[in-house]
């Protein structure tokens, strides 16, 4: 696995003391695991003819997600699945609301002002 390495490469050139190899792999694991879901979104809204969309989508859910939590998928292939069938369908519907010939920057506008409100203290 990559986050073996990258941590064991920390370690081995002491960047990292022995104790915190395992800790660091865990972080590598969840970023890399990120990052394969947002490479893997984005070439799906390449796909579908919606890569504004896609990245806007990316965008608000990402910032929305880290503060109102959701569900989690037992295996990553379930949460990429998820997230695709999710994808497409809030990219279809940002089509429909806004019309084919829709403005770029009042879909986004429109997609944004739809995210719930949020409270930080």
């Amino acid at each position: 696995m990559l986050s073996n390495i990258i941590a064991f490469y920390l370690y081995k050139n002491n960047y990292i003391k022995e104790d915190e190899i395992k800790i660091y792999r865990y972080g590598f694991a969840i970023l890399l695991n990120s990052l394969n879901q947002i490479i893997v979104l984005i070439i799906f809204g390449f796909i579908f003819e919606q890569l504004l969309e896609t990245v806007v989508f990316l965008f608000v859910f990402i910032i929305t997600r880290r503060y109102v939590g959701g569900y989690h998928a037992s295996k990553k292939i379930t949460c990429i699945a998820l997230d695709i069938i999710l994808l497409k369908h809030i990219t279809t519907i940002q089509v429909i609301i806004c019309g084919i010939e829709c403005d770029q920057e009042l879909m986004m506008m429109r997609l944004l002002m739809w995210q719930p409100y949020l409270e930080l203290d």
